[in-house]
This record gives C-alpha cells, structure tokens and sequence, in this order.
C-alpha cells in the first residue's frame, strides 16, 4: 500500500528535520538522502519548502563549512573548493562563500602550516624534513609553488 502524496511529504519532512537536527546539509545532499529513503517523488517539493523556510542554505552551509575547516584543519582555498564541490554544493555558491569568507591568502596560510609542521617534522636531515613539510602543504590543497616558497621561507629563515 503506498502513502498518499500529503503524508508521504509530511513522513519526508519530518526525516529531514532530523537529518538537519544533527548538521546543515546542501540541498542535494538532502534530495539524494530522500530518494534512497523512498521519498524521490516529493523530494523537491519537500526541499523546496525547507528552503523557503531557511533550513536548507547552500550558502550558509558552504560558509559555516570553510569556518569549520580553516579553524579545525586549515586549507588552502583550491582544497575547500573541492570539499565543498564535493559536497555538491553548486559552483556559484562556493564562489560566493569564498569571497564573503575573507579566506587569508594562500601564502600566509602555507607559511603558517609550514612552521606548525617544521617545529613537529622528525628526523636530522633537513632535505627530509623539507620534503615532509611539503608534502604535508601539498595534502592541503596548497599549490606546489606557494608551498615552496612557505618551506623555504620557514625552514631557511
């Protein structure tokens, strides 16, 4: 027997609200976790309604993400656009989130990141030590050249 389209909205609805109660979501993450629930065919109409009640913001989610991320595990911005674009929120939107963010530049970021990990970097020899701290830059999202600079600035100077 298969619920009638009102009450199949209203049982969607309520999943969503949990769904949100426990972190903010895209909205495409929301319709995808409502079509493998079985509410596919009112899964835009049930979106569209959180979102005319904002709780569903793709923008206040991508913000509240890059605030998270630079304050946890701080990134480059090349790095927080592939996470968000990973989490399906729309380009537009992380353009935006970026530019309202006031990310820092990539250069202070890097030359930070570069001093927290060259004061931890293990080992004597220093190619070594250069190498991981590069390496470690690399893995968040900072581009080869400005992680360069920020190893040799740090680990020279």
């Amino acid at each position: 027997m298969t619920m009638p389209v009102s009450e199949k909205a209203l049982k969607a609805r309520k999943y969503c609200i949990r769904l949100l109660a426990v972190r903010n979501r895209t909205e495409e993450e929301v319709i995808e976790k409502l079509k493998a629930k079985g509410y596919g065919e009112v899964a835009e109409e049930v979106v569209s309604r959180l979102k005319a009640e904002s709780l569903i913001d793709d923008l206040k989610f991508a913000l509240e993400w890059i605030e998270y991320r630079m304050s946890a595990s701080p990134r480059g911005r090349k790095a927080l656009e592939k996470e968000l674009y990973g989490k399906r929120v729309p380009e537009a939107v992380i353009d935006q989130a970026i530019e309202k963010a006031k990310i820092p530049d990539d250069t202070i970021i890097a030359e930070s990141l570069a001093y927290e990990r060259a004061r931890t970097a293990s080992g004597s020899d220093p190619e070594k030590r250069k190498a991981a701290v590069y390496r470690f830059l690399a893995s968040r999202g900072i581009d080869p050249d400005t992680a360069e600079e920020a190893v040799n600035k740090v680990m020279e100077g």
